[in-house]
């Protein structure tokens, strides 16, 4: 077709009086208009084969599909499976779309009119796959909700500008909130940094530096004491420079370790992990509703500290503060961990038991 188009577009601006000796004639009005026509027709037929053409194909993988894919609707996107695996993708996808669905509102996001293939990657051959994303079943982790959950996150965050994407990841919302909760519990309770003791202790200030958010200019000083240091460069595992990293580790020496951080990016230090980092962003968007996700999405300018503000549409510290007593409320119960441990021990005691009923000495007595 394109072959044909060009040829189409040569005849159009060839001079219609052409001659062999390389003279030209100039054509008359009449001639003009009949050149004109002829080529409109030819061109006409030509548009009909391949319209032709395109039915022939959509006809045959029509033939070759029929009766084994579905295709579903599930909120703004589409998801082409195979029949039998119709309803688990259903689920599936609704379950992780709804998760979404309450932060993003109803706004128009990268997700919007966007197809997803699940399945075996046999089961969808044939298929076009241009502009759609693959699932293969084959590759995804045995947690589907889970694997789901974090494709459609991915693919919403790329609304996100740049910064906020590095420093909250891929906007993955995990399916059991209060599982989301105890993860961000335990990394206040067991991160190295003096920000994150700080922030467990109620200074609402230093949670915003155990975020990442504040004194990003000087991060290795506020964040970290000197021995939490020494774990933040074996962590980034950096480039030993004159023996500046042996001198960090093995010497202990605190000028050596800064020397070493000073170079890094404030991104890689920060005290609290990316899930947690999540559950802030979450906590913002649901004090501000589902308009705040656009909001985030179009400002660029302000620092991620005061968008997560304006998007909550609360003070700093009223923030923080909503978001770490949602924590708190969230951390696990001792008395069930307990209880789960005392089971697990006395289980273990039993088989202990039981193997040593079949030693040698029990036997010859």
């Amino acid at each position: 077709m394109c072959r044909l188009n060009l040829v189409l577009a040569t005849l159009l601006v060839m001079p219609l009086g052409a001659s062999l000796d390389g003279q030209t004639t100039r054509p008359t009005e009449s001639e003009l208009v009949a050149r004109i026509d002829s080529l409109s027709v030819i061109l006409d037929r030509a548009d009909s084969v391949a319209k032709i053409a395109d039915a022939v194909r959509r006809e045959e993988r029509q033939r070759l599909l029929g009766g084994q894919i579905d295709t579903l609707q599930v909120g703004p996107f589409l998801v082409v499976t195979p029949v039998g695996q119709a309803s688990l993708a259903r689920r599936y996808f609704e379950r992780a779309w709804a998760r979404y669905a309450a932060f993003v509102g109803t706004e128009r996001t990268a997700i919007e009119g966007r197809v997803f293939l699940y399945g075996k990657s046999e089961s969808l051959y044939g298929l076009d796959s241009r502009g759609s994303i693959r699932v293969t079943t084959r590759y995804l982790s045995r947690n589907r909700d889970r694997a789901i959950g974090r494709i459609l996150g991915g693919v919403i965050a790329a609304d996100l500008p740049e910064d906020l994407r590095t420093w909250v990841g891929d906007f993955y919302i995990r399916a059991d909130e209060t599982r989301e909760l105890e993860w961000a519990y335990r990394s206040l309770t067991t991160t190295a940094s003096a920000a994150v003791s700080d922030c467990y202790d109620g200074v609402l200030d230093r949670c915003w530096d155990a975020m990442g958010l504040d004194h990003q200019d000087e991060w290795a000083t506020t964040w970290y004491s000197a021995s939490e240091r020494r774990l933040v460069v074996r962590r980034l595992n950096t480039s030993d420079i004159a023996g500046a990293r042996a001198s960090c580790l093995d010497a202990q020496r605190d000028d050596a370790c800064m020397a070493l951080l000073v170079d890094q990016d404030a991104a890689a230090g920060i005290p609290l992990p990316l899930g947690t980092r999540m559950t802030l962003l979450a906590n913002a968007l649901s004090l501000g509703g589902p308009a705040g996700y656009r909001q985030m999405a179009a400002d660029t300018e302000a620092s991620i500290k005061d968008r997560l503000v304006r998007i909550s549409g609360v003070s700093a510290d009223s923030l923080i503060s909503s978001w770490r007593t949602e924590v708190f409320q969230g951390r696990p119960d001792g008395r069930s961990a307990t209880r789960k441990l005392r089971w697990s021990s006395l289980l273990w005691l039993l088989v202990l038991a039981g193997v040593s009923t079949r030693s040698t000495r029990w036997r010859l007595t």
